[in-house]
């Protein structure tokens, strides 16, 4: 699968595939497809899945280790998950910037609220909502993927 934006230092930059639905009380007035994948090979081998009972072990214990710079710093900080959601993810391959791979993923949703309880006015920051994935976790063998990496 390929949709290349652009390569430097080895870093790809793929837009994601949207599809914008809008209705109205007539029915569909407007539909826009933008940056649909090209499907260049097929696997045709079989996907197994985790038992989502390990992968919630993985997230208790990687959400902490992804965000111990946080607990480092005497930050108190919480997670507000509001949605676990199987999807796919594109995995860009190693060593090749330019290829893809489409896997099954685990996003979990939601909010990071900080409390800034070490400041001379302390305060309180949010960051994320309800479509931002605090944490993605491969499916199919556990391992944590940083979105904004691409692997």
């Amino acid at each position: 699968m390929t949709n290349l934006v652009s390569v430097e230092d080895n870093n790809a930059s793929w837009p994601y595939e949207h599809i914008y639905l809008a209705y109205n009380d007539e029915g569909l007035t407007s539909f826009r497809w933008t940056d649909p994948y090209t499907v260049t090979d097929m696997s045709d081998e079989y996907v197994f899945l985790m038992p989502f009972e390990e992968i919630q072990k993985i997230f208790k214990e990687m959400i902490l280790k992804k965000n111990s710079d946080f607990a480092q710093a005497g930050l108190d900080f919480k997670f507000h998950i509001e949605e676990i959601r199987l999807g796919y993810m594109r995995i860009m391959e190693k060593g090749n910037p330019t290829e893809g791979t489409m896997i099954p993923v685990w996003d979990f949703l939601g909010t990071k609220v900080i409390h800034y309880n070490n400041t001379e006015e302390p305060f309180t920051d949010s960051f994320g909502g309800p479509f931002e994935s605090c944490l993605t976790i491969n499916a199919m063998d556990g391992t944590v993927i940083d979105r904004d990496l691409g692997y």
